[in-house]
């Protein structure tokens, strides 16, 4: 006779795959939004650098010159945080669907072993 799985037991498992999935998409859109970033970030290096250094720094305070070079030198760590963060998202959906796997060990261990057919 088969023991029926019980329905929250089902959805645990559901919300475990949604959830990771949706942590793994929130990462790798943050990857991209990182590449697209970066591309802005090289065209504004190079209109910056294509100016002659003497009026880079001739340059009036608050002048767009200087606001593209604030905004050159705050690009990198925008860069990194927002690389660190997909990669953390996507960890964060790995690990609950690593969660999601070992419950489902944890509590079926019989219904596992009947399925790969061991016998004791």
């Amino acid at each position: 006779m088969k023991k029926k799985i019980h329905p929250l037991f089902i959805l645990l498992m559901l919300a475990s795959i949604l959830g990771s999935a949706f942590f793994v998409v929130q990462g790798v859109n943050m990857h991209d939004e990182a590449a697209k970033e970066g591309e802005a970030f090289h065209a504004l290096q190079a209109e910056y650098y294509a100016q002659s250094k003497e009026a880079r720094d001739a340059a009036p305070m608050g002048s767009e010159l200087n606001q593209k070079l604030a905004a050159i030198q705050n690009a990198p760590s925008e860069l990194m945080r927002i690389e660190l963060a997909g990669i953390g998202k996507i960890l964060i959906g790995i690990g609950a669907l690593l969660l999601g796997i070992l419950i489902a060990l944890v509590a079926l261990p019989g219904r596992v072993k009947d399925s790969i057919g061991y016998r004791d």
